[in-house]
């Protein structure tokens, strides 16, 4: 219970500053620019850090790079203290850096501590369990940073935000890991310290394209990626031109789309065990398939909450169903590197959204992108479908695949 607890919150710490810095950013600077690169500096640890998480999560205790990189996080806010205006604002630019360069060692090592304590039949429900955390955390913490850097001004936000993570901390420590999850494959060991972290990188890579499985969900992770900037992206201007309301009510929908996202979770941990993940995958692309190509055809603001509610319900499975598959086709020896390579494969795709966003400009309307969504989502479907042949019975691992 501990684990889902500190997993809630310190997503929820991550969240509560997602708002409050380019908000905050914004409200001091003045410049939009500024904003831009508060984000940028995010996507760097990605990039630099990104391969070698994997690699440090298997080679050092999962827990303990947990406890440390909430310990960063806590005191790597409290920068933003110092923080008063535009000459200040190179502040921001590290703190994002390093909050996302926390992240980026937490998310492997959370992955290898999962696959050491929970036993094979208890996967898919711990994911679920781990993604209802999620949402609640990501619907809350936006929301709360939103009212107190308004009400209260940023002091108190950030000064909450440090202590979601000492508090994550104190979960983690009280947590005691298991060994259930290491009998399951035995194909590849946890690596050697006399190992180079170059092969380890490789080993991880090559093992990814073994196994059909761990390809559709890379392949399905850059996808739904890439189809969620994009749509995060010109929503703002989608809904004042078709739907009628100033640009500000997209947080509405957000909020249900959110919303959908929490059921799918608290639907399917009751049932977990019994559904059959590429299932869910394949589920949870029909459903948001359905709903974007009936959300770029509708006029009406009331009927877009309830598809925004829809199109969450269908990520949320999605979600859930790839991240169990991720855990079940990954040996314990490998877990943490193949989670890095898919944080990876989805932060890539978010900068080839922000690029292609940026070079078809004007060229397209916001309703014709997102028809090209729901055309793009529905070959993945086709391609889900032909690399996974899904039965209803068991669920092979890596080991039944080589």
């Amino acid at each position: 219970m501990n684990l889902w607890l500190a997993q809630g919150v310190s997503q929820f710490g991550d969240a509560l500053l997602e708002v409050t810095l380019p908000v905050w950013v914004g409200l001091v600077t003045k410049s939009s620019s500024q904003v831009a690169g508060v984000a940028a500096a995010e996507l760097l640890p990605a990039i630099l850090v990104g391969p070698l998480s994997g690699v440090i999560a298997e080679r050092f205790n999962p827990k303990i790079i947990m406890v440390l990189t909430d310990l960063f996080r806590a005191f790597a806010v409290l920068l933003l203290l110092e923080f008063h205006g535009a000459g200040t604002a190179y502040l921001a630019y590290i703190v994002s850096f390093l909050l996302s360069f926390g992240t980026r060692l937490f998310i492997p090592a959370q992955s290898v501590l999962v696959r050491k304590t929970i036993r094979d039949k208890d996967i898919q429900k711990a994911q679920g369990v781990l993604h209802v955390a999620s949402s609640v955390s990501l619907a809350l913490g936006p929301a709360l940073g939103g009212t107190l850097i308004l009400s209260m001004g940023p002091i108190p936000t950030v000064i909450t935000d440090s202590g979601t993570f000492i508090l994550s901390t104190l979960l983690l420590l009280d947590i005691r890991q298991g060994t259930d999850g290491l009998a399951v494959c035995k194909k590849l060991t946890l690596p050697s310290s006399e190992t180079s972290i170059k092969a380890d990188v490789m080993v991880a890579f090559h093992y990814l394209l073994e196994s059909r499985r761990l390809v559709v969900v890379a392949v399905v992770t850059a996808i739904l990626t890439l189809v969620g900037f994009i749509w995060f992206t010109v929503d703002v201007f989608y809904v004042g031109t078709y739907l009628g309301v100033p640009g500000e009510a997209v947080g509405y929908l957000w909020a249900a789309s959110g919303l959908g996202d929490l059921l799918a979770g608290l639907l399917i941990v009751p049932r977990a065990g019994k559904l059959n993940s590429a299932y869910l995958v394949i589920g949870g692309l029909l459903v948001r398939t359905m709903a974007l190509f009936s959300y770029s055809v509708i006029g009406d603001f009331w009927y877009a909450l309830w598809i925004c509610l829809l199109a969450g319900f269908g990520d949320g499975m999605a979600s859930i169903g790839l991240s169990t598959m991720a855990m079940q086709h990954s040996s314990p020896g490998v877990i943490g590197r193949v989670s890095s390579t898919l944080d990876i494969v989805g932060q890539f795709s978010g900068i080839g959204a922000t690029a292609l966003i940026a070079a078809i400009g004007s060229s397209s309307t916001p309703r014709q992108d997102l028809q090209a969504c729901g055309v793009l989502l529905s070959a993945t479907i086709v391609f889900v479908l032909s690399w996974t042949r899904p039965t209803s019975g068991h669920e092979r691992t890596h080991d039944d695949d080589v």
